[in-house]
């Protein structure tokens, strides 16, 4: 099994997820959970960078060029929760 790698910060995990409900990145891959603790996802969100199609097909092998991209990266925030969270959903 493959190691997720994940961004802490004074003791506190990154995780990368849309604020709002409905259709996005995460629902649409849900058992990709690289998504919501990428390193490179973190910093763009974080920096305001873009996330485009081809910045995830290249991260991740994702090929969403079939899919309405617009409602997957809209709205997306970094939120630090306590090492060893086992339940990210419930707290986002």
């Amino acid at each position: 099994m493959e190691t997720v790698q994940k961004v802490i910060r004074h003791g506190k995990v990154a995780v990368v997820h849309s604020g709002d409900y409905g259709q996005n990145l995460f629902s649409a891959f849900a058992k990709r959970e690289e998504l919501l603790f990428s390193p490179a996802l973190d910093y763009l969100v974080e920096s305001g960078g873009e996330i485009t199609p081809g910045f995830i097909q290249r991260e991740f092998g994702i090929d969403v060029s079939g899919k309405q991209w617009g409602d997957f990266a809209v709205n997306l925030q970094v939120t630090y929760l306590p090492t060893g969270t086992e339940d990210v959903r419930r707290f986002l």
